[in-house]
């Protein structure tokens, strides 16, 4: 019986371990203003560099804050969970708190992303939009070709 419950609960786990890795909460933000390929390709100038590490500077702390409170909540979300004595209700609860959060720390990082649009051409947003999708397409690739062997 002990099998049936500890199972589920591990694949919840990885799941939701890789998932807060996909999203990348908290600090989890990819300075690509940093990167020299991606300037380079873009025509990224010092002056706009400045301005988006500018930015993200001031929204660090509270994506940082932001953050920690997501994976408090995750951690009590999967403590509920993984209690079988926890009413139903208790288990929602942590699971919406879990979300809330989680939707909290998005959002701070789509105002910063709004903001940081704002000191590129669309033609600089388009290069890294592409760069993105490569880097992903490449990554994929590499993911699935693992998986193949």
């Amino acid at each position: 019986m002990r099998r049936y419950i500890v199972l589920p609960l591990l694949l919840l786990l990885v799941m939701s371990a890789s998932a807060f890795a996909k999203h990348g909460h908290g600090k989890g933000v990819w300075k690509w203003w940093e990167n020299e390929k991606i300037t380079q390709e873009i025509n990224l100038t010092d002056q706009q560099s400045a301005e988006l590490e500018r930015i993200y500077e001031s929204y660090e702390p509270r994506l940082e804050e932001l953050g920690g409170t997501y994976k408090e909540k995750r951690t009590a979300f999967h403590d509920t969970m993984s209690n079988a004595q926890a009413p139903r209700g208790d288990v929602i609860s942590a699971f919406d708190a879990m979300s809330e959060a989680e939707y909290d720390a998005q959002k701070v990082k789509l105002d910063m992303k709004l903001d940081m649009r704002q000191a590129l051409s669309p033609e600089q947003i388009d290069g890294v939009n592409e760069f993105v999708q490569n880097w992903k397409e490449k990554h994929r690739a590499k993911h699935q070709e693992k998986q193949n062997k």
